[in-house]
């Protein structure tokens, strides 16, 4: 891993659980910024079984850490599982994010952090705060002093400004700023801030399409995009936007000339 992380490249996940109700735009930048302490606090954690970067570090009852799925195919392997590294009995293993507050020192032990860690922390500890508060600019200036070498929040910053000032101005540079993020979850999050603020954008749809994995949001999507195209006058686009929706969900019916056919007939009759 380079030494400046984008926010979500740990392999921590950044979509929050899939639920009915999607999250405002300024939940997902607060869920950004705990996202970011995590990956601060994670991302220098090496597992000693795998000697890799633990994607979901734990802790073990004799406080020492390692990946989730190392340790647990590790006690597998045994009726009497034993710690790898000092063969204490293994009989609690915690997740590192399930530490409560009453565990400071123990989770200070383990993240051994260095100074622009935790100045890095501090930083968003505080525009965390500032953020719930209603305080957006200054959460901004707050989140411009973390360290860059240890973590970009360009794309956060990006999705706060919109909060603060949702201009025309904004939404190209937030535009701009999405090319440039090597890590599809800052892109992802970039062209949501940019639909929440600025629906119009269809290229912020048609980016968002591409990065998007989850079929059932993939196809909410063009279908937005779809209506979108239509009030646009677009209307090749909106056909494009509807077949792609709908094919994979009837294909197993008809073939997809004979939908595309009838998607064609029942365009040009609701036009006419």
């Amino acid at each position: 891993m380079s030494a400046s992380s984008a926010i979500g490249a740990s392999g921590l996940g950044s979509s929050p659980a899939h639920t009915d109700q999607k999250p405002t735009a300024l939940e997902q930048c607060v869920a950004r910024v705990k996202l970011a302490v995590k990956q601060v606090q994670w991302s220098h954690l090496s597992c000693s079984i795998t000697l890799e970067a633990a994607k979901y570090p734990v802790v073990t009852n004799c406080n020492h850490l390692f990946d989730g799925a190392a340790i647990q195919e590790w006690m597998s392997q045994s009726r009497d599982p034993k710690c790898p590294l000092c063969r204490t009995d293994l009989t609690v293993v915690t997740p590192l994010e399930e530490l409560q507050e009453s565990d400071e020192g123990r989770l200070s032990k383990l993240l051994q952090l260095n100074e622009p860690q935790i100045a890095t922390l501090s930083c968003l500890d505080t525009s965390l705060r500032q953020i719930q508060d209603g305080e957006i600019q200054e959460a901004i200036n707050t989140l411009e002093l973390c360290k860059p070498e240890i973590l970009d929040v360009s794309s956060l910053v990006v999705g706060l400004k919109f909060q603060f000032c949702p201009s025309s101005e904004n939404v190209e540079l937030a535009m701009a700023c999405a090319l440039k993020q090597e890590n599809p979850d800052d892109r992802i999050f970039i062209y949501q801030q940019v639909i929440a603020h600025a629906s119009c954008r269809l290229d912020a749809y048609q980016e968002l399409i591409l990065l998007t994995k989850d079929p059932k949001e993939k196809r909410a999507l063009r279908l937005q995009a779809a209506d979108l195209a239509r009030d646009a006058g677009k209307f090749e686009l909106e056909t494009s936007f509807r077949k792609e929706a709908e094919i994979p969900l009837v294909s197993t019916v008809i073939s997809k000339d004979e939908w595309a056919a009838a998607a064609t007939i029942n365009l040009r009759i609701r036009l006419i």
